[in-house]
């Protein structure tokens, strides 16, 4: 692992200061961000390989999917030029399915054994990071979402 230790120099601009070898202290932190583009079948590779993402990502879609006008997997799994992709260029499928595909990955980590010690997320990430710290139990979040 590499580090640059802190109380270094202010660098002349333009010039990077190498690495400096050594460890960090402290916890993994997770930031979830805010929707940008959410890409048709950005979660099929994490779902089919992976049970706790399966799992985690279908009990969200299920909490999600009573707002919503189709599934939200519709959407999520759909061809990438398909007719149903274009749904998560609205803002309703969009945040949802950055909020499950979130929330998935997050879980999944944990199930890996991944410790994570801090959360933080702007837009929808902090939707995210609020209910994976159990702020908002996932019924609240998925009406927000």
């Amino acid at each position: 692992m590499t580090a640059v230790p802190t109380g270094a120099a202010p660098r002349p601009a333009g010039r990077r200061r190498p690495p400096v070898p050594g460890s960090v202290e402290g916890g993994t932190a997770v930031l979830f961000p805010r929707a940008r583009r959410v890409r048709p079948g950005m979660a099929r590779a994490l779902y089919g390989t992976f049970p706790a993402f399966r799992g985690e990502f279908d009990t969200v879609c299920r909490a999600l999917d009573p707002r919503l006008s189709l599934p939200l997997a519709v959407a999520v799994f759909a061809p990438e030029r398909g007719v149903d992709s274009r749904l998560l260029h609205r803002m309703d499928f969009g945040r949802a399915a950055l909020f499950a595909y979130q929330v998935a990955l997050y879980r999944t980590w944990q199930d890996w054994g991944l410790r994570i010690a801090a959360v933080a997320g702007d837009g929808v990430g902090a939707l995210t990071a609020a209910h994976v710290t159990g702020r908002l139990d996932l019924r609240t979040a998925a009406r927000r979402a």
